[in-house]
């Protein structure tokens, strides 16, 4: 579908430029995506309860404690790892009794200021005197598969299993796109 979009939108502009002039390049690229039941993905999130169950863990275990902690600030300020994974005391600015995190991120590159609403969020920031715990990132996401995986006993939605087709959508759209041009 985001294929097809790309080439109605080549072909308007070719139209719009005069580069051309038959209005049935339009027609053979259609005017609306369709998106078939199958090519839906599922949407798969973790609830207030299951967060929660997570935050009240036992845990011994500190890099356990840490990785949990900085799935949770993420969580909670909506950030990519990349950009969670280092903060430091200088990226925590407090500004009219707000905690805000002042950043460039990684991946952008782009200037972000993030307000950290979140009081377990908050909590975690203190916790580690505004400078969050360093842990690999495969290390990390090992980890919180781990912990899920423990806490999925005692929060039965964890355990729930759900079909998915997270990549099905993709492949579909091209093998799609890959016939529309093999009729030409």
């Amino acid at each position: 579908n985001r294929l097809l979009k790309n080439m109605r939108a080549v072909c308007k502009a070719a139209l719009s430029e005069k580069y051309a002039t038959d209005q049935s390049i339009l027609d053979f690229w259609g005017t609306t995506t369709v998106v078939w039941e199958h090519e839906k993905k599922t949407e798969i999130f973790l609830t207030g309860e299951e967060i929660e169950a997570l935050y009240e863990m036992e845990l011994t275990d500190p890099i356990e404690q840490q990785a949990r902690d900085l799935f949770l600030f993420g969580y909670a300020t909506g950030q990519r790892f990349s950009d969670y994974g280092d903060i430091t005391p200088d990226d925590v600015v407090e500004y009219k009794g707000r905690i805000l995190l002042d950043r460039r991120q990684k991946k952008t590159r782009s200037k972000v200021i993030v307000e950290v609403e979140d009081p377990r969020a908050i909590e975690i920031l203190k916790r580690y005197g505004n400078n969050l715990p360093r842990i690999e990132h495969t290390k990390f996401s090992r980890t919180i598969k781990n912990l899920f995986s423990r806490l999925r006993f005692a929060v039965t939605s964890l355990g729930e299993m759900v079909a998915t087709t997270m990549s099905g959508r993709e492949k579909t759209s091209e093998a799609y796109f890959a016939r529309l041009i093999d009729k030409k």
